[in-house]
């Protein structure tokens, strides 16, 4: 029982399919499971661990984190930091998507005052193509003006 319980502490990789605060809670209370049992992990021990178990979009925050000293790391404002960022990086991923739909719909309104009826035609056909266009020529720089 101790040993599968170090093993699912220490093996945990999080998935970005499903929010990362439920996953990081299953770490500590495993972590608090194995204190009952008299054989305690640091806080500082938990905290990497939940770090290491990150997933790979969060690699810059990983070499942050673990840039922090020792005695500074605790479990609570790993977990802190890591929601500020699953939070920042949804927001990013929506306000990303909105812009791509409205720089699409300006390129398709500008089509058809060049083109009159033709362009609405054309544009019918060819709007899902200018959309996706648009969106390969948006650049996101992680971390920026946080």
């Amino acid at each position: 029982m101790i040993a599968q319980l170090i093993g699912e502490i220490f093996c945990t990789t999080f998935m970005n399919d499903s929010p990362l605060e439920p996953q990081m809670n299953t770490i500590h209370h495993k972590a608090h499971i194995l204190q009952t049992f008299n054989h305690s992990l640091t806080d500082s021990l938990v905290a990497v661990t939940i770090i290491y178990s990150l997933p790979k979009t969060y690699s810059t925050l990983k070499t942050i984190l673990l840039s922090t000293p020792e005695d500074k790391l605790s479990s609570d404002t790993i977990i802190n930091h890591i929601l500020v960022e699953e939070k920042s990086q949804k927001f990013q991923s929506t306000s990303q998507t909105a812009f791509v739909a409205h720089l699409g719909k300006e390129k398709e309104k500008i089509q058809v005052k060049k083109r009159g009826d033709r362009g609405k035609k054309l544009m019918e056909s060819q709007s899902w193509i200018n959309v996706h266009t648009v969106r390969r020529r948006v650049t996101t720089r992680p971390n920026a003006e946080r």
